[in-house]
């Protein structure tokens, strides 16, 4: 086809091409209004591409599909982007590595995708990697997408991507849209395509298409020229194509023809004459067409909306599990709103949802054969062989004529998905079709995919637009699809909690809560903490637990509204019954701690300790917490044997009951790293990561990380600390929030820093000091941001900075971090030539060291007096005392600290 009216766009993409074959990285996006032309000139930039000698794949969004998770990247790369359920929910960066390492194979490559603003939360996640982090070999990416949806956040992205291009496509001009409506015979009727087109290729295509009907009735819009041509079927295919349009797009004909009410015989008969009125084509990749843009790798298309059963069923086998039994994420599910005990366990999510409900009729029909458009449609049903033979194809690796593996989905039986001529006809189809009609249509649909043995995930869209209130069936379809779609997509999840929490009857309070606080934990993980907040504070007006009020506090302490979480323990502590008010005590204690309010944790920690001595997990909790307010109160000898009781008991605990509540070994093994016990917050934090990814808890991940990594720093081991601290990155931005990703950042500047990498350390601290703005200010936020204005190259800035944040003497940090920050400040002073405000900052080190009576502690406050003696010109003195630090750390295990005396 040709495009008419693009050649600068052209002409930008074939140079594109060019810098690619020569070894650079280029992004392009396609931006404009649908029909404008997006798909074609996608089509055309793969052929250039593929003629220039690159490796082109490409994926699609689609609108009915935008609640299955990588979706797009399935279609693109199909098991290179993998299973949703390989990689845990938290960790989803991890399946962003594999597809860009798998990218860096296929150089040169093109990827191109196209109709991004349908795209899945977990597919778009993925694209803003690759924008953030561009693979480091020969690659095009071109993203197609509509000015709406997601486009604000893809185009933020990519503006900053290397060899970003926005290529900007406009209605066409009079004479381009004249030469596309040429075959118009009559000059009047021409002239008013023209006008009604307004400039939109498919609109112009479209309206010319019936433009020469004999009643020369013209249609005002692309829904009334499609709407001519489906009146022009007789009544069989006019009943497949209203089919057509509810089973999505691609769709299976079986389903179709169940979704129809016809015979799956007659359909196919029908589903010629579709063809041949070009309203409907075969599926690319199918033996009846060869696969779009001469791709290698060659991608079958899914044939139901979300996600075929062959898609499901080899999606499933490559997770290693049944496709028609969803995997449940129960552990992930319940963290927002478990107490931290064992003995106050959430509500068994799978109880019946009462009476109240109903039951579905089992003998449910497929359908009545009448339609919306015509009377005289006969009934039947799907064949259950064909249907349960398309569940069970084949997954694979698919070898192309070099002999090159290319990924593939499971293929269908040759050329059974078609689709429909552009997704704009299915939709006019679908909103022609009668409301009540269609209401059955859905229904016929999700009985034929149960039928074939399809799972949840598959169902869910037609169960979704089919049942009523009170449907128990459709509630624990939709509770599955959601507890599916968890593992990789928190955003779809949340989706689907929503659609079941809808057909629950509002007088059935308790089950609407467990819902309610199901989808909670779901908006927690999608980063939507907002959300998640009044989804919590509505189950707990529904049913006033303990545990959605922790939940509800633990939510407002990520959204750093420390004072309401503390106010609504408090509440809820007074009224509690005595044996919930040591759970209550702990949380208070945590909170505590986020604040940097030392006083209250260390009575809070040290209540909890007395209240919970029956409970080993609580106990040990409350005695991490308790350790760290005695070692923020400058009192190490408390704080010693209390981590001590802490870590035996932690290292007793069995794994399924320290997965019940990672927070836990976060506290422990924060207590571990600031009393510098390196070793072992390393080993704690690793335990507790493997629990992460068996349990599928997102809300510990990023602080494990951190606290990881930074022992992992302490140690020396800086190539681990670089990997973990990326992980760290990557995992707070996919949860997206502003407290999180400030600490990631905090910790990459470190990391740079210390691997003498300045121009990453640069970038961290940038991005850090523009969220310090926006976080809760704490002790850890306040560190922080001390640390970031030490990094600054200018030592004036640097000395402000760091007493801007943290006080004239670091006093508002972390206690147990001022030594550290101490000597950077000593360093700025020295470096401006403030030498007795250096000397005395590095009294107040050696001060703050012999309190704490931490090795690296003492080893920094022995090497600040030591480079304040070297710029008085002492360096004999300079020596001693720097030798002697490095004695101490030598005994005490600071290596890092060693390093710099």
């Amino acid at each position: 086809m040709e495009l008419l009216g693009r050649d600068p766009q052209l002409a930008a993409a074939t140079r594109a091409i060019g810098e690619v074959r020569r070894g650079s990285g280029r992004v392009l996006g396609l931006l404009g209004e649908a029909g404008l032309g997006k798909s074609a000139m996608l089509a055309e930039i793969g052929e250039r591409a593929r003629a220039a000698g690159l490796r082109v794949v490409a994926g699609r969004g689609a609108e009915h599909e935008r609640d299955v998770p990588f979706g797009v990247m399935c279609d693109a790369l199909g098991e290179l982007a993998g299973a949703p359920g390989d990689v845990p929910v938290a960790e989803r960066f991890r399946r962003h590595r594999a597809v860009a390492a798998g990218l860096e194979r296929l150089a040169p490559v093109a990827l191109l995708l196209d109709d991004l603003h349908w795209a899945d939360e977990a597919s778009l996640e993925l694209v803003l990697h690759l924008l953030r982090r561009p693979v480091p070999v020969p690659a095009l990416l071109v993203l197609a997408t509509r000015p709406v949806g997601p486009a604000g956040r893809l185009l933020d992205a990519a503006r900053s991507a290397r060899g970003w291009e926005q290529l900007e496509l406009a209605p066409l001009g009079r004479a381009d849209a004249h030469a596309i409506v040429a075959g118009v015979a009559d000059a009047a009727v021409r002239e008013r395509v023209v006008r009604e087109g307004r400039g939109n290729p498919l609109f112009l295509r479209e309206l010319a298409r019936v433009a020469d009907r004999a009643d020369g009735a013209l249609p005002a819009s692309l829904v009334a020229a499609i709407g001519l041509e489906v009146a022009a079927l007789s009544s069989v295919p006019r009943a497949l194509i209203d089919g057509a349009a509810v089973t999505g797009d691609p769709f299976d004909p079986e389903l179709a023809a169940a979704a129809a009410g016809l015979e799956v015989d007659v359909a196919l008969h029908a589903l010629d004459d579709l063809v041949a009125a070009d309203l409907v084509r075969p599926a690319a990749g199918g033996e009846d067409e060869p696969a779009p843009l001469g791709l290698t790798e060659v991608v079958e298309p899914r044939g139901c909306p979300k996600a075929a059963a062959a898609r499901e069923a080899a999606l499933a086998r490559a997770a290693g599990r049944d496709a028609a039994r969803p995997q449940s994420s129960v552990a992930g599910a319940r963290d927002v709103t478990r107490p931290l005990g064992s003995a106050a366990a959430a509500r068994d999510a799978t109880r019946p949802l009462g009476s109240a409900m109903g039951a579905r009729d089992a003998t449910r029909s497929q359908g009545s054969a009448t339609g919306p458009r015509d009377a005289t449609r006969s009934g039947g049903s799907p064949s259950a062989a064909r249907e349960a033979a398309l569940a069970a194809q084949p997954g694979g690796l698919a070898v192309d004529a070099t002999g090159q593996r290319g990924l593939s989905l499971p293929p269908r039986e040759a050329g059974r998905a078609f689709v429909f001529r552009h997704p704009l006809v299915r939709r006019a189809v679908y909103d022609g079709v009668a409301p009540a009609w269609r209401l059955g249509a859905h229904e016929r649909v999700a009985a034929a995919l149960e039928q074939r043995g399809a799972g949840p995930a598959a169902r869910a869209f037609h169960v979704v637009r089919s049942a009523h209130v009170g449907d128990p069936e459709a509630i624990a379809v939709l509770s599955a699809a959601a507890e599916t779609a968890g593992e990789s997509s928190p955003a779809a999840a949340a989706h689907w909690f929503a659609a079941a929490l809808r057909l629950v009857p509002h007088s059935d309070r308790d089950a609407r809560a467990d819902l309610l606080a199901r989808e909670a934990t779901a908006l927690v993980g999608a980063g939507r903490l907002g959300d998640a907040r009044s989804a919590l504070l509505e189950a707990f007006s529904l049913t006033p637990r303990v545990e959605f009020v922790i939940g509800i506090a633990r939510v407002e302490s990520h959204l750093g509204l420390h004072a309401d979480a503390r106010r609504r323990l408090l509440a809820a502590r007074a009224d509690a019954p005595p044996e919930r008010r040591a759970i209550l005590a702990v949380e208070l204690a945590g909170g505590s701690f986020y604040e940097g309010r030392v006083t209250e944790l260390r009575q809070w920690a040290d209540l909890a300790v007395e209240a919970t001595q029956d409970d080993p997990l609580l106990l040990t909790g409350a005695e991490a917490l308790a350790a760290l307010g005695a070692l923020w109160d400058g009192d190490p000898v408390a704080a010693a044997p209390l981590l001590d009781s802490a870590t035996a008991r932690l290292d007793a605990i069995a794994d399924a009951g320290l997965g019940m509540c990672l927070v836990i070994a976060f506290f422990v093994a924060t207590a571990q790293l600031l009393s510098e016990r390196f070793e072992e917050a390393a080993s704690t934090t690793a335990r507790a990561l493997k629990l992460v990814r068996e349990t599928g808890q997102a809300a510990p991940l990023v602080t494990l990380l951190g606290v990881r990594t930074m022992a992992l720093l302490q140690l020396l081991e800086l190539d681990a600390a670089a990997i973990e601290a990326e992980a760290t990155e990557d995992a707070a931005r996919l949860q997206g929030e502003p407290h999180l990703v400030h600490f990631a950042l905090w910790i990459r500047a470190l990391v740079h820093d210390a691997r003498g990498e300045a121009s990453d350390a640069d970038r961290a601290v940038y991005e850090g000091n523009r969220l310090t703005a926006l976080v809760e200010p704490s002790k850890l936020t306040r560190t922080a941001a001390c640390d970031f204005a030490a990094l600054d190259e200018d030592p004036q800035r640097a000395l402000d900075g760091m007493l801007a944040a943290a006080g004239h003497f670091v006093e508002e940090a972390d206690p147990t971090w001022q030594p550290r920050l101490l000597l950077r400040v000593v360093r700025a002073a020295i470096a401006v030539g403030e030498l007795d405000e250096a000397e005395r900052w590095a009294q107040r080190a050696a001060t703050c060291a012999d309190r704490m009576k931490l090795p690296a502690g003492v080893v920094r406050a022995a090497t600040a007096c030591a480079e304040v003696l070297l710029a008085r010109g002492e360096a004999a003195g300079a020596a001693a005392v720097a030798e002697e630090a490095v004695a101490l750390g030598e005994r005490g295990g600071a290596p890092l600290d060693v390093l710099e005396a």
